[in-house]
């Protein structure tokens, strides 16, 4: 049986005024947000509290692209070639890494606060309105995952940030925005672009709009419409980029390589548990409206279910604990459902006042983040990593404005290089420390040819600009992106790799223990330790350099 999730506004006193937020009001409110998100974040620096490892795992991709290579084609990667390609556009342009991450999202929430007008009309009144382009904003542009504390900031991870605003905005189709057969083409065209996106920055996000296409299936004839519109252009807009460019086999390739090294289970249930609270606060949203709209307050029930399960999913596949970023737009579902049906203006308030109670402890992290971020574009820098000017590490304990000393070891270095020893995590200072040993090394031995870290990333090749071996991984993470039935042969894993950096302290040990065990005896074989340091042993290949170097892409 079909759900017809919203009538149309049936009031029983005509009124001139609108329920709903202006396309003026929108506008001006989305023109607002996207001058603040420029103000404070395109700068030309990056600073993280946390996750160091990953943003340079971003400018180590970006130094691909900027050498020739292409995502998937030239290097393996089951993120989405727009996860690499805007960030790296963005650092040709402004030629440096730090700050091309924070300035591809503010240009990634342009498209999306235009969707964000396009959609909101005739669906929302102006607070839950306002409420869900601001939490829209926070999510995309701040360098925090949300749910996280907001000293933990980190402009790593970006893609999960967009994939969650882009998913939160094709939830608002799941109601009618009453304007007729013909604006129904132009929201077909949204969807389109957002599922696009989504299919280009991350296959599992890809698949959940789909299901949010599915869903709309089940809403009326309208949304029906919409929906298979949609999937149509969808598929032919993939095919047509995928194919034209050449990328959509390589992609495909990577993503059957993910999927069967994949073997990492979470648990669904302790995050919800773990959001108990913010989902008790919806439903109670949802009995409110169901007794408001006995007649279809039941409507918001598909959504409630395909929303909350897809965010809870989504978080825990992430390994994020806390912010079901879907509900926002459960919130907006009833504030609309509430309006269209001509329920009067102070009874349709409570939708946007648990909106606003849901997002406020979310929003103060993002604004403290925010604050910490003001903060360090204020404050004299002197260069953690030598090779990435502009990036500022601090530190999640003692003072966060501090930058890191680098001038000290860390005693359980030694300890880590035994077996069986049980590393403890690396704060932002001592990773630091070891990436410049590391980078220091390579430098007193004059290396210019391709390198294979064995490690969880490559942190050198482009702080150095090295040449760069064709058939390498954007991170290298063991049953997750590569196993051992998915790894490549040796020969063709070090094809052009004329030097090996072998960590005595990895970022993480799980790396570089696979790679020792699948690779080790052609390393041993084949290479031959010439220098070391702290941190570090470097190895070279014992022939000659392949001549095929001249025909890497630069």
């Amino acid at each position: 049986m079909t759900i017809m999730i919203l009538r149309q506004k049936t009031l029983n006193e005509p009124s001139s005024e609108s329920p709903f937020a202006s396309t003026a009001f929108l506008g001006i409110l989305a023109v607002l947000i996207l001058a603040a998100a420029g103000g404070i974040f395109m700068k030309p620096f990056t600073f993280a509290t946390i996750y160091t490892h990953d943003t340079i795992i971003v400018f180590d991709a970006i130094h691909r692209m900027l050498r020739g290579q292409i995502p998937s084609e030239d290097f393996r990667s089951s993120l989405g070639v727009l996860t690499w390609a805007i960030p790296g556009a963005v650092a040709r342009w402004r030629g440096q890494y730090a700050g091309s991450i924070e300035t591809s999202s503010v240009l990634v929430l342009f498209p999306m606060l235009l969707a964000s007008v396009l959609l909101l009309r005739q669906r929302a009144g102006m607070a839950a309105s306002a409420i869900f382009m601001l939490s829209l904003g926070a999510m995309v542009v701040v360098p925090l995952t949300p749910g996280d504390p907001g000293f933990f900031v980190s402009p790593a991870m970006h893609y999960n940030r967009w994939g969650w605003a882009a998913i939160a905005l094709l939830g608002l189709l799941a109601i009618d925005g009453g304007r007729g057969r013909a604006w129904a083409w132009v929201e077909a065209i949204v969807a389109t672009l957002l599922v696009v996106f989504l299919f280009y920055l991350k296959i599992t996000y890809f698949i959940f709009g789909i299901l949010y296409l599915a869903m709309m299936l089940f809403l009326g004839a309208q949304r029906r419409k919409v929906a298979i519109v949609s999937a149509a252009l969808s598929a032919a807009l993939i095919l047509a980029t995928g194919l034209g460019t050449g990328i959509l086999l390589p992609y495909i390739a990577d993503l059957r390589e993910s999927m069967a090294s994949s073997g990492v289970s979470r648990n669904v249930l302790k995050s919800g548990l773990a959001n108990i609270n913010d989902i008790a606060l919806f439903a109670t949203v949802a009995i409110y409206v169901r007794i408001i709209l006995p007649d279809v307050g039941w409507a918001l029930s598909l959504p409630f279910i395909v929303m909350l399960g897809s965010g809870l999913l989504i978080i825990d596949q992430n390994f994020h604990l806390y912010y079901i970023f879907s509900m926002i737009t459960l919130f907006v579902l009833a504030d609309g459902l509430l309006r269209q049906n001509g329920i009067s203006s102070g009874l349709t308030a409570i939708p946007a006042l648990m909106m606003f109670v849901f997002v406020s402890s979310y929003g103060l992290a993002q604004t403290v983040a925010t604050a910490i971020y003001e903060h360090e574009a204020a404050i004299p820098f002197r260069p953690v990593i030598s090779g990435f000017p502009g990036l500022r590490i601090g530190e999640t304990q003692g003072n966060i404005f501090e930058t890191p000393p680098t001038g000290t070891l860390f005693d359980q270095a030694t300890a880590m290089r035994l077996p069986g020893i049980v590393q403890p995590p690396l704060r932002q200072g001592e990773y630091a420390y070891i990436v410049e040993d590391g980078t220091n090394l390579l430098r007193r031995n004059g290396v210019n040819a391709p390198i294979l870290v064995f490690d969880f990333l490559d942190s050198f090749s482009a702080q150095l600009d090295l040449p760069r071996n064709p058939h390498g991984y954007a991170w290298l993470h063991p049953h997750r992106n590569i196993s051992d039935e998915t790894a490549p042969p040796a020969e063709e894993f070090f094809s052009e790799v004329q030097f090996v950096m072998w960590p005595l302290v990895p970022r993480e040990m799980i790396s570089r223990d696979f790679l020792e065990e699948k690779y080790g005896d052609f390393l041993h074989k084949n290479f031959t330790v010439v220098a070391r340091s702290d941190f570090w042993i470097l190895m070279k290949r014992q022939q000659a350099l392949s001549d095929n170097l001249g025909g890497l892409r630069r």
